[in-house]
């Protein structure tokens, strides 16, 4: 198969063409903001928020019109030219068989000639190791520690060890069923533990529903990664964008949404190096690769039931949400 040429924009624009998709629809698949989409089709990748999320964003948009992801990004990285001709257009030139006895016979005349010199140093160190041993050998060195002082002063230290083990256990134990008291009176007070159940997935489209919330729902975005960040955008429920930005490297973001709201969503650049908790429960994230850009739609529902009433929604754009920032 002949490979296509143009660069990484002009080839997804006329893929989405052929498609017959407008950018509003290839917004809607990959939930990618539209500047960044034309941005991408514009081939001007210094308007994104970073090279990891180029590659992220590249490899989504070639999924939805049906384009070679790794090509592109093969290009992306310089790895392939754009208008480079394909290697299955070019001319076949003959192999030509490669002369080796040449270089085979110069390494063993080498060998031969460095043999003498291997044997002479081989005997060198003979002799003198034998001259080593026999002066040693007949100067009587007594041993600088007297065994039977190095045994006694083992043993003291081991029974010492012993009985400070002891001692530590007891107080580890005694330690332990005091906090086990301790746990098991607070966790009577406790209200009830929120429960996070996940309705649907279909590709990187999660839905989520998150029950037993009591007063405002909290969320907290953490960059695992100690190296790299990770890019996120949280939407109301009227899709009013309420945070979009990059958390730095091993940061967290906080984010109190208005009291009563239903529903939100969040997108994540790279899943597998963020840690997602709601009001202190945590997401497990680690299953999802970090290559690809996770949509999660999460509905809220309050103890005693959906305290808040319809209007909640969409009054929740006009209240100012309140936000902790970074940690």
């Amino acid at each position: 198969m002949v490979r296509k040429k143009g660069t990484v924009g002009e080839r997804l624009t006329a893929a989405r063409l052929e498609s017959g998709l407008t950018i509003n629809e290839i917004q809607q698949i990959t939930k990618i903001q539209i500047r960044y989409l034309e941005a991408i089709e514009q081939d001007q990748y210094a308007n994104l928020p970073g090279t990891f999320y180029v590659r992220a964003f590249i490899r989504q948009y070639a999924h939805a019109v049906g384009e070679n992801a790794d090509e592109l990004i093969d290009i992306y990285d310089g790895k392939i030219e754009p208008y480079a001709p394909d290697p299955e257009e070019l001319p076949k030139i003959p192999k030509v068989k490669k002369v080796e006895k040449q270089r085979i016979t110069r390494h063993d005349n080498r060998v031969k000639s460095s043999l003498p010199f291997i044997v002479l140093g081989i005997f060198a160190l003979a002799i003198l190791a034998i001259v080593l041993y026999f002066m040693f050998a007949y100067q009587g060195i007594k041993p600088m520690i007297d065994t039977d002082n190095s045994i006694k002063v083992d043993r003291m230290f081991e029974s010492s060890t012993s009985k400070s083990k002891k001692d530590s256990s007891l107080n580890s134990n005694s330690s332990k069923t005091k906090d086990s008291k301790t746990t098991s009176s607070s966790s009577a007070d406790k209200s009830k533990k929120i429960e996070i159940t996940k309705i649907s997935e279909t590709g990187n489209n999660i839905q989520l529903a998150v029950k037993n919330i009591s007063g405002q729902a909290e969320i907290q975005v953490k960059s695992t990664d100690p190296a790299k960040g990770t890019w996120v955008q949280i939407n109301d429920a009227n899709q009013t964008a309420l945070y979009s930005g990059t958390i730095q490297a091993s940061n967290s973001y906080r984010q109190k949404l208005v009291e009563g709201m239903q529903k939100f969503s969040i997108t994540i650049g790279a899943p597998a190096n963020t840690e997602l908790t709601i009001n202190g429960e945590k997401l497990d994230m680690a299953s999802y690769n970090s290559g690809m850009v996770l949509n999660l739609t999460v509905s809220l529902e309050y103890v005693g039931g959906s305290t808040s009433t319809t209007n909640s929604s969409s009054s929740s754009s006009s209240k100012t949400q309140q936000t902790y920032g970074y940690q």
